[in-house]
């Protein structure tokens, strides 16, 4: 049983790691990411920290994921828009030395009407 909750952990941590990647991705190429996907991705991490800060098993995840992608497509409606605080935190994390300048040029050629 051991063995099945490293893989789910391992899983989960594969999962949030693609998602904090695709953010900082979508963000250098200027097409920019939604709220929802940066909150979940904070859900995701958070889950991720508290299974062994608080000696859980790890499949716990799998609830704890799935409550995370509901609650963070949700995101956008009170009092679940609070999440977008601690959300633009992992944002600023995950662009963590891209260039501003560089971005916003290419958000312009990318959409040429904003």
């Amino acid at each position: 049983m051991q063995i099945i909750g490293y893989v789910v952990y391992a899983v989960g941590l594969f999962l949030a790691v693609t998602w904090l990647v695709g953010i900082r991705t979508y963000t250098a190429k200027g097409l920019g990411v939604t709220k929802q996907t940066v909150n979940t991705t904070m859900l995701f991490i958070l889950a991720l920290l508290l299974v062994p800060a608080f000696s859980l098993s790890a499949l716990h995840l799998l609830w704890m994921f799935l409550a995370g992608w509901i609650v963070g497509t949700l995101s956008l409606v009170f009092p679940f828009s609070l999440l977008s605080i601690l959300g633009q935190v992992v944002f600023h994390i995950a662009c963590i030395g891209l260039d501003p300048v560089e971005i916003q040029r290419r958000q312009e050629v990318a959409d040429p009407d904003v």
